[in-house]
């Protein structure tokens, strides 16, 4: 995750935390979510390698010549960034990939698409506008 996400997350926990004994049970999930997520937040510089992972900005082309520009995630960055969860169909079809590679998935409504993955670059929310 980017140092970004991890501030906001903990800037979520510090509200969270300042209201707890009148948080709801939803409200009370997502603070253990917000606390593991920041135990576990690995802010390390993604390698500008081309490998698709969390974190990496990347732009992929379908087959019918459109393109698309967003951050691979597990966890949303908010601020109007264009996401896409590494858990949703074309998240873990381009998970582990490389710039170049062209890969098929299917999506919830069961439709088979293809997409080539034209770049993977590590995502800075100063360097990038998606």
């Amino acid at each position: 995750m980017t140092a970004d996400t991890l501030v906001a997350l903990e800037a979520e926990r510090a509200t969270l935390e300042a209201n707890e004994s009148a948080l709801s049970q939803s409200q009370l999930a997502r603070l253990l979510d917000v606390r593991r997520a920041i135990q576990e937040a690995d802010t390390t510089p993604k390698p500008n390698d081309g490998l698709v992972e969390d974190g990496m900005l990347v732009t992929v082309e379908f087959d019918d010549g459109e393109s698309e520009t967003f951050v691979l995630v597990e966890r949303e960055l908010g601020g109007g960034i264009r996401t896409v969860s590494v858990s949703s169909p074309i998240g873990r079809a381009l998970a582990g990939r490389r710039a170049g590679d062209v890969v098929d998935y299917s999506t919830p409504s069961g439709a088979r698409l293809r997409a080539t993955i034209t770049a993977a670059t590590p995502y800075s929310p100063s360097a990038s506008a998606v």
